[in-house]
């Protein structure tokens, strides 16, 4: 009888957890989530289409009333925005060996005695226009080191940087047989600072 019994009260809960089961059951679905994955963007400054070094100026035989104009091309080849800041800005005057010339005084004298203007060119025609943003203007000697200029280049978008310059028609002999050069990086950060 025990047994009886004890058969019953399983049959019982067995069939009640059958019909539980039934009771509760709910509408489902289940979707995917696969191939999750994350890559970083580039920032690719381009100075005039390239990669390596861009030399703009190499004019001799300079006098007195002469001038002349350079643009740069700044391109981001790179697909993240970024800013572009103008660093590392050198200016090394060499003056003529004395006894070269009666006017060689060892002291190099051009780079105060020639004017220049450094800008962003809105249109790229390296002439000072409505419209372009003057960074710096006065004697070379003078130029800063480095300009903050937060200057925005989305990815893809190019724009320009001109450098003119001029020597007055009244700087006198001091100018004579010396040189000048100057070094200028261009630099594009995703930040402006």
């Amino acid at each position: 009888m025990k047994k009886k019994i004890f058969a019953s009260m399983f049959m019982i809960a067995l069939m009640a957890a059958l019909v539980g089961g039934a009771t509760f059951a709910y509408f489902n679905d289940t979707e995917t989530s696969t191939g999750n994955s994350f890559a970083a963007g580039t920032l690719d400054l381009k100075l005039d289409n390239g990669d390596t070094n861009v030399v703009k100026f190499t004019a001799s035989n300079l006098a007195p009333g002469q001038s002349g104009k350079g643009t740069w091309a700044i391109k981001n080849a790179g697909n993240i925005n970024g800013f572009v800041d103008l660093t590392g800005i050198t200016v090394v005057n060499t003056g003529a060996t004395p006894g070269t010339s009666e006017f060689a005084d060892g002291t190099g004298d051009l780079g105060a005695n020639m004017n220049v203007r450094l800008f962003i060119d809105a249109n790229g025609n390296g002439d000072y226009d409505t419209g372009d943003t003057e960074i710096y203007n006065g004697p070379l000697n003078s130029i800063a080191s480095d300009y903050d200029l937060d200057l925005p280049l989305n990815s893809g978008e190019t724009k320009y940087i001109s450098l003119s310059w001029n020597i007055p028609g009244t700087v006198g002999n001091s100018i004579q047989g010396d040189s000048v050069s100057f070094n200028m990086t261009f630099s594009l950060e995703q930040i402006a600072d």
